[in-house]
């Protein structure tokens, strides 16, 4: 039994259901609740419905809070950036402060990895505490 998604499961031309396959989900444009808004809406679903429940449950926060982390893991490649170079001019100097640099820069460079370890996991993904999600990808995978 099939049971993916398309247009002619669910009457809309409006929204691409042929894109929601692991091979092409990155495609899609993400990570604004305009976006969902505007898709809800081809559905006959009020802006004002969506955006309210959005809100509500967390969507608006989750997505300014990876924006947020985009930003932090920018700021912590320029530090990475400038320890390296203190680390240069240092050496040049007599070394006086190279382990502690090395070991700031270490912690650095550890914590933007994990970060972007975060911030670069497939879109074809649920929280592992949503069984319904889950379940949703494994039916039309």
């Amino acid at each position: 039994m099939n049971n993916r998604i398309t247009c002619e499961t669910i009457p809309c031309k409006e929204f691409p259901f042929h894109m929601l396959t692991p091979s092409r989900i990155a495609m899609l444009k993400q990570n604004k609740p305009s976006l969902i808004v505007s898709d809800f809406e081809r559905f006959g679903i009020p802006k004002i419905v969506s955006y309210g429940i959005l809100l509500g449950r967390g969507v608006f926060k989750w997505l300014a809070v990876r924006r947020y982390l985009i930003i932090i893991k920018c700021h912590w490649k320029s530090r990475v950036r400038e320890l390296q170079e203190a680390i240069r001019i240092d050496k040049a100097n007599g070394g006086q402060r190279c382990l502690y640099l090395r070991g700031k820069l270490a912690g650095y460079e550890e914590c933007r990895k994990e970060l972007r370890w975060a911030l670069n996991t497939k879109r074809w993904n649920a929280p592992f505490t949503d069984k319904g999600a889950n379940d949703y990808l494994r039916a039309i995978e």
